[in-house]
């Protein structure tokens, strides 16, 4: 199983979605306007200021392209997680005590 595991990590670090969540990772940082507006979601307290924010953002292909790989990893990850779950009664990364 930990071989299997180890496999899949290495096929997954040389997948198409990780090259394209890197490619639009940095294409996201090295937007000024994102980067901005990410700093004020982060800071904003007023829920319809952040969904206006949250509108602009999504409206740059380059974020929303990172986010639907971002999401699409983080899937990934929880049914991972979910099957080591099943497999061990343990969360991956746990400690047990």
């Amino acid at each position: 199983m930990v071989e299997g595991a180890k496999e899949f990590v290495r096929e997954l670090e040389d997948s198409k979605l990780i090259e394209e969540l890197i490619y639009y990772r940095d294409r996201v940082k090295s937007n000024k306007e994102i980067m901005d507006l990410l700093s004020i979601i982060h800071k904003e307290e007023d829920d319809n200021m952040l969904i206006y924010y949250r509108k602009k953002i999504y409206s740059y292909d380059d974020y929303r392209e990172y986010m639907i790989r971002y999401n699409e990893l983080s899937m990934l990850v929880r049914g991972i997680n979910k099957m080591f779950r099943e497999l061990t009664d343990e969360k991956v990364g746990s400690v047990s005590s």
